[in-house]
């Protein structure tokens, strides 16, 4: 029986053209020896695309087989979802490389083919990533089955196969990071003294107009609190420059960690991480405030019906409804290690069981510090779980309908945000034109707060931002009220405002849309009227 040539392809990450022909890749695992769980490094993590090339690295995301000196090899089958006319067979090798003896394929009858044999009896691993490329010649097989041999693991710090695949194309293959065209080539650039300090600086939150930012501070000498866990501080865009940073001081700091996570459209209304009464084992740990004269309320708790997280971190981002909740968790009924869950408001204040945002989003890795973008479709998110430029990258991913389980495939942000180091808690202003971001990949060994300009295939829907003021109708005094924005078309809210006698309201709204506008106020009847909205090629302030 002829035997395939092999050929192999070491890490390279390129730039420029890079080339990738149609694969198909495994669909389900028919047997396998053995798996260091359920979930992370299980055998069902081989399937469908990569997770890390072409930047392999130890992810829980690939297959690991489980060390035990009972076995003397490890074995994994997986089958395809159609039958291929293989000319080349491709085995993602993520870690610790140079373990597969023996390759066997199988036809539509279940006939076996022996497609490789190891020359040498002992393995040559290192610690790189390849690609295991299997050239088929001559062959006019029906491919339906994969099954690979592997040597027997030397530690518990075990190989990883992180996807198999079939090609009926003899091209070469490459495995490019899906993310989008950097056109612009823009720069992201540090916020530079007045926010950045040797100490670590994360979650950025833009204030709606932009000239205000929030973010968390840790560990500084000035926080709040023996052990200076982390405080919320702000800086203001004033004469084309960042202030100088200020600690925002009680009621919002306090001696636990506290962190801003989202402002409202009109800017009188914050999400902040801590439970401000007594803090309570597996609750969120998440408040609202509101800002009047006299400063920020003190927070309010935020109850989750059944919040669960295993996890010692989580984030959470309120959209701009006011009424839908995304955070990040880890529960036994996920994927892995962080999740994103979404979970919405209810007539009681609370907020409804966390729904699991499903498999194009969610991997067996972290997925984490969620922003969803001013028209509720984008999302905006940090993952390990996807192929990308270092150890942590951010993505975006368009909601597809109204399950919140069906989301675009994450497309990653690029080498202009994403580096080879640690990446996370990406957020933007209501305009679209600047998104901010921590980094690791700083000139110290701390956190960073860097800001680019939003690269227009990158950006959220367009969206209108509405302002104004509810007034009596006879006397022209200005009200205090509330403003609900219903869509016509499916009858959810997508806007929610808390009227104010000084300030007035702010919503944010997705264009190309008719809404049902009611407003309410005590001692006043309740008015509604419609408003239509017309698609524009722009971001439209009103």
């Amino acid at each position: 029986m002829r035997h395939a040539r092999i050929l192999f392809i070491m890490l390279c990450l390129i730039s420029g053209k890079v080339f990738c022909q149609d694969i198909i890749w495994a669909d389900s695992v028919l047997e396998y020896s053995s798996q260091k769980s359920s979930k992370a490094f299980s055998a069902n993590q081989v399937l469908g695309k990569p997770s890390k090339y072409p930047n392999p690295g130890h992810t829980t995301c690939a297959w690991s087989p489980e060390y035990s000196d009972l076995r003397s090899v490890e074995f994994l089958q997986v089958q395809f979802k159609q039958a291929v006319k293989a000319k080349q067979l491709v085995i993602v090798e993520n870690f610790n490389v140079g373990h597969i003896q023996q390759v066997f394929g199988f036809d539509i009858s279940g006939k076996k083919y022996d497609l490789y044999n190891r020359n040498t009896t002992s393995a040559t691993p290192n610690n790189a990533g390849r690609l295991f490329l299997l050239e088929i010649k001559n062959s006019d097989i029906n491919f339906t089955s994969v099954k690979v041999i592997f040597d027997k693991p030397e530690t518990q710090n075990t190989y990883q196969i992180d996807a198999i695949g079939l090609s009926g194309s003899t091209d070469e293959i490459k495995l490019p990071i899906h993310e989008f065209p950097d056109t612009l080539h823009y720069k992201a650039e540090s916020l530079g003294p007045n926010v950045n300090s040797g100490f670590d600086e994360v979650y950025p939150i833009i204030s709606p107009d932009g000239k205000t930012l929030y973010f968390d501070r840790k560990q500084h000498p000035e926080n709040i609190g023996v052990k200076h866990n982390d405080d919320i501080w702000l800086s203001t865009f004033t004469n084309g420059m960042w202030a100088t940073a200020i600690n925002v001081g009680a009621p919002l700091n306090n001696e636990n960690h506290n962190f801003l996570c989202s402002i409202s459209p009109d800017g009188l209304t914050a999400l902040v991480g801590s439970d401000y009464n007594n803090p309570i084992p597996n609750e969120p740990g998440v408040s609202i405030t509101q800002l009047g004269d006299k400063g920020w309320s003190k927070p309010i708790p935020i109850r989750i019906k059944d919040f669960v997280n295993l996890n010692q971190y989580n984030e959470f981002t309120l959209a701009a409804d006011g009424s839908t909740l995304i955070m990040s968790a880890e529960t036994l009924a996920g994927y892995g290690l962080l999740d994103l869950y979404v979970s919405f408001l209810q007539s009681d204040g609370s907020y409804s069981k966390p729904l699991n945002l499903g498999a194009s989003v969610n991997t067996a890795g972290n997925e984490m510090t969620p922003f969803l973008a001013a028209d509720g479709k984008t999302l905006y998110f940090s993952s390990t779980g996807f192929p990308g430029y270092g150890f942590q990258d951010i993505y975006f991913s368009k909601r597809l309908d109204n399950t919140w389980k069906n989301w675009s495939e994450p497309v990653n942000l690029g080498s202009s945000v994403n580096t080879p180091e640690w990446e996370a808690y990406y957020t933007i202003d209501a305009k679209g034109e600047f998104a901010y971001f921590s980094t690791s990949n700083t000139t110290g060994s701390n956190l960073d707060i860097f800001r680019i300009p939003l690269a227009p295939s990158s950006k959220p829907e367009n969206i209108v931002w509405l302002k104004g003021m509810v007034y009596d109708r006879f006397s022209d005094v200005a009200i205090v009220g509330q403003i609900t924005y219903t869509s016509v078309v499916d009858s959810l809210v997508y806007g929610n405002a808390n009227t104010s006698n000084s300030t007035g309201y702010a919503v944010v709204l997705p264009q190309s849309d008719t809404y049902r506008v009611t407003i309410q106020s005590p001692h006043y009847y309740t008015t509604d009227t419609l408003l239509t909205v017309n698609a524009l090629p722009g971001y439209l302030e009103i």
